[in-house]
């Protein structure tokens, strides 16, 4: 099936929707591991025979990774664990998005609620999006050092693996760095002047899951602090256990869209996680659900909660999210509530005026011929370049970097990365840098997303030598933009099918949501909202009628494309509002009358 979404003024290239083929060996195995058929022919489509073995897939719980496969484990807990029994002060340096202040949360709630140290003893610093950028920078590092009392040792959560000459200058001036994260490592290897890099990327010690969020990473670092303690006879073998913080792990591991299908690990998180948050033990999420009703699934965390934690880090610094996760007290946490979710209607405006920017520039440079696509904003924000790349791939298909003038520093353009299928950005980036010194460029990232620093005189270079990188890469022609569906539902429509796949969260990167390609007979079609959105009004094959939204299908004002009639979509099911009256909501993705378009 080809469509494509209404945009005139941007033209953007047609979407290819090809169906999903499902491994009948693994259809198999499902089934035979108690899936029902709609369930297993899913899993099937999503998970390749060479990757997790389907029995850890459906049972994850005793495939999770032990804090004993990562590298430097031993080194790093001996060094917490010194720290703490000879009353040293502590610094958390972590990471400004959603990932690092849960990170945070695993960090401080372990060393002091499970391990007894007090809270005078430890410093929270998160590095700050506009001013310094993401890693353990020289300003952050200005910052540690002024700290009162002055930390003897810092722990990172979420970065530090790149981050050697700073680590270097904190180990001079006699603070030691235990270094904990996920992202990939430079071709130097780990920080030689941290007393450990845990950091199941690593490929010199590999880890049995390097898929795992940095959240996941700070908890079982702490697992093994604990652990140690216990072992010297510090902490009695019945101290509390981190069970506590995977509320926090589930949120950090979903909102950091790590890989769902190929990790037990992350499987099992999320789903411990997820049953914690819907009891509300924490008053942030207790307060959270008053305007936030539960029961939340990994969807609700991905869309709704991760952004709101998030907010405050992509336009300011992520201070309001530390407090709001860790906080004892409902009211505070109801204040923080208020503070992030306005944050996060801020931050949606910025991304609305940023992202229009990149869209025109993207028209203007396919039109030009680029296949690689870097954009230089000058009104643009650092807080919400990689939302406006992605939005970028998904309209044009393309690698994309979004730039914009440093907040601080006009002389410098900073930037964020996403890719497609089939073009690995870290080590693209790597090359550049390499095969271009004169750009004197700062990069790091992994396969699919990364971030730039580059001198801004430098600017237009790097945009050039990024399109013929692109280019190369797919040999001179933009690569199609292809999207899959799972065929027709093979089910009834209705809450059983919507249950069995409900049954199967969480869903997310490496473990798509299904959408379902189905003819349909088209009654009416209108206009909603702010113009851009289509409501259906539609029968399924045995007469029932149905209403489905279609979200920004059309500019406002424009004629929707589709006429009554017999029409094939592609949509989710998605579960029913607290006003809607179906039992089932049916969100389209894409739509054509059978006569025009007909869908294999």
């Amino acid at each position: 099936m080809t469509t494509q979404t209404p945009h005139p003024k941007t033209e953007q290239p047609a979407v290819r929707w090809k169906p999903r083929v499902a491994n009948a060996s693994r259809v198999a195995q499902a089934a035979a591991l108690g899936a029902t058929p709609l369930q297993a022919r899913l899993v099937a489509a999503r998970i390749p025979e060479d990757s997790i073995d389907l029995a850890h897939f459906f049972d994850p719980r005793s495939h999770v990774i032990s804090w004993r496969q990562l590298p430097d484990i031993h080194a790093a807990a001996d060094c917490i664990a010194d720290a703490i029994e000879q009353g040293e002060h502590i610094a958390c340096v972590v990471d400004h998005d959603a990932d690092g202040i849960t990170s945070h949360c695993v960090l401080w709630e372990a060393l002091t609620l499970c391990m007894g140290v007090p809270v005078d003893r430890i410093h929270s610093v998160t590095s700050h999006r506009t001013k310094e950028g993401y890693g353990v920078s020289s300003k952050l590092v200005e910052r540690v050092l002024q700290l009162v009392p002055r930390p003897a040792l810092v722990i990172t959560a979420d970065q530090g693996s790149t981050d050697e000459p700073r680590i270097r200058e904190l180990l001079e001036k006699g603070i030691k760095t235990v270094v904990s994260d996920h992202h990939g490592l430079p071709k130097e290897g780990p920080p030689a002047s941290a007393v450990a890099c845990v950091n199941p990327a690593r490929t010199d010690v590999p880890a049995s899951d390097p898929n795992i969020a940095g959240c996941m990473v700070a908890m079982l670092l702490m697992a093994a602090t604990r652990d140690k303690l216990i072992e010297r006879g510090t902490l009695p073998t019945d101290a509390p256990s981190l069970a506590r913080v995977m509320d926090a792990v589930a949120i950090g591991t979903t909102a950091d869209a790590v890989d769902l299908g190929r990790s037990a690990t992350n499987r099992f998180i999320v789903r411990a996680g997820l049953k914690r948050m819907n009891a509300l033990q924490r008053p942030f999420l207790k307060a959270l659900s008053e305007v936030e009703p539960p029961p939340w699934d990994s969807q609700t965390i991905a869309y709704r909660l991760g952004p709101v934690c998030n907010a405050h880090g992509r336009i300011d610094d992520a201070t309001a999210g530390l407090e709001a996760l860790t906080t004892p007290h409902l009211e505070r946490a109801r204040e923080l509530v208020a503070i992030l979710r306005d944050a996060n209607e801020r931050r949606k405006v910025i991304e609305k005026r940023v992202t229009a920017q990149a869209m025109a520039l993207a028209s203007d440079a396919v039109a030009q011929g680029c296949i690689g696509l870097a954009l230089i904003l000058p009104d643009g924000h650092p807080g919400v370049h990689g939302i406006s790349s992605s939005r970028v791939v998904e309209a044009w298909g393309r690698p994309t970097v979004c730039l914009s003038p440093h907040m601080e520093d006009a002389q410098v353009l900073t930037g964020s990365v996403r890719s497609v299928p089939g073009f690995h950005v870290r080590e693209a980036l790597e090359s550049i840098a390499t095969n271009h010194p004169e750009l004197e460029l700062l990069a790091g990232g992994h396969a699919g997303a990364g971030g730039v620093r580059l001198p801004a005189s430098r600017g237009l270079l790097f945009c050039a030598i990024w399109d013929a990188t692109v280019s190369a890469a797919f040999q001179g022609k933009a690569p199609p933009i292809e999207k899959f569906h799972d065929g027709a539902l093979g089910h009834e429509l209705g809450p059983q099918a919507l249950a069995e796949i409900e049954a199967l969260d969480p869903w997310g990167r490496g473990f798509e949501l299904p959408v379902f390609c189905d003819t349909f007979q088209l009654l009416g079609i209108k206009p909603v909202g702010d113009g851009t959105h289509l409501r259906l009004e539609m029968t399924d094959v045995k007469g029932r009628r149905w209403n489905a939204i279609w979200f920004r299908a059309i500019e406002a004002g424009q004629v929707p494309p589709l006429a009554p009639g017999a029409v094939r979509i592609v949509y989710r099911l998605q579960r029913p509002g607290p006003r809607s009256t179906q039992a089932v909501e049916i969100h389209v993705q894409a739509a054509s009358n059978v006569v025009q378009t007909p869908i294999n």
